[in-house]
């Protein structure tokens, strides 16, 4: 049990956080709609199969992964503040 402890602590303060302030609760929300994104975005080139192998290694080898990123947590940003910030 020695060995879970601080991560049970810090589990404990990030829900304690995420519970009382709501900047840590708009990151997170944020957060998790950018994985959502990030995980369809690069599930586009699974599902267009071979052709698209060229374009996706372009993406995860160069700068545009970054860019890419970059790009998709700002467009998460702006669902969250444009749809999501008020039911939350």
């Amino acid at each position: 049990m020695k060995e879970y402890k601080t991560s049970l602590l810090i589990g404990i303060l990030y829900i304690g956080a995420l519970i009382f302030m709501p900047f840590i609760r708009s990151i997170t929300v944020i957060t998790l709609i950018f994985l959502a994104l990030q995980f369809m975005f690069h599930g586009a080139f699974v599902l267009i199969g071979a052709r698209a192998d060229r374009v996706h290694r372009k993406f995860t080898e160069t700068y545009y992964a970054t860019l890419s990123a970059l790009l998709t947590y700002a467009v998460s940003a702006g669902l969250y503040f444009i749809s999501f910030h008020s039911l939350i």
